[in-house]
């Protein structure tokens, strides 16, 4: 009995090991494999700064323009879009999606909750203000932010970071106090929307540095090999959630 536990830790951690190593490379003959090291995280800001962009004109041109009645529709629409894209770029063999399993559902759900809170709150602040100034509003996300990392994760910064911080919200309080379409609603709606931002980031950090996390992806990668060896780190996983 004890030999068959040794064994299924070794599995398990066998599993995890190589399950780290795949995610670090290309996975599969389309994945590109030109790109330097230091140019995928330029390529991933530059790629998330247009994505993000063009996602708060387009949001805006619907809800203000043509006066879409039904943001959470919206957002439902732009959710199964992104579900979609992302099991054809599974399908080519261009990113790998983890095998759902019940500990990864509890593992991810408070942040799934937290997301989707994000981005309907979201929504009903851009009804109410101009595109430019939920940007702007936006960036008090960063400071609540900073301020739950040093509470909750005790995590400390460079003076550059607080230099950064203040021209932020300075341009947050100058944006407001010249702001001719003044809206207590819009403004009431993204306070809402930087507090779920900050929570979702926080929880996100607070997630992945975790060595639970660690331990899912692995009883998840063990349950697609082995599903006996992998059933005790299942519930050792849940059990932590519980």
């Amino acid at each position: 009995m004890m030999q068959q536990k040794l064994r299924q830790r070794s599995t398990i951690l066998t599993v995890s090991v190589n399950y780290q190593d795949s995610a670090q490379k290309p996975v599969g003959k389309n994945a590109p494999n030109f790109i330097h090291p230091w140019m995928e995280p330029l390529l991933s800001e530059v790629f998330y700064c247009f994505t993000s962009a063009g996602t708060i004109l387009f949001n805006k041109h619907v809800l203000s323009v043509f006066m879409f009645p039904a943001p959470n529709l919206l957002l439902c629409f732009q959710m199964v879009v992104a579900v979609s894209i992302l099991h054809i770029l599974h399908a080519f063999r261009f990113i790998h999606l983890q095998k759902l399993t019940w500990p990864m559902v509890r593992l991810w759900l408070p942040l799934d909750i937290l997301f989707v809170l994000m981005n309907v709150s979201g929504f009903f602040a851009l009804r109410k203000l101009t595109s430019g100034m939920f940007t702007v509003l936006k960036n008090l996300s960063n400071l609540f932010t900073i301020i739950g990392d040093y509470v909750i994760l005790h995590r400390t910064y460079s003076w550059h970071v607080h230099a950064c911080l203040g021209l932020m919200v300075l341009s947050t309080i100058t944006g407001a106090v010249t702001d001719l379409s003044f809206s207590r609603e819009g403004y009431a709606w993204q306070l809402v929307n930087c507090v779920f931002t900050s929570a979702y980031s926080l929880y996100m950090s607070k997630t992945v540095s975790s060595s639970l996390y660690s331990r899912c992806m692995a009883a998840a990668a063990a349950s697609s090999y082995f599903p006996v060896a992998s059933s005790s780190s299942s519930s050792s996983c849940v059990s932590l959630f519980a």
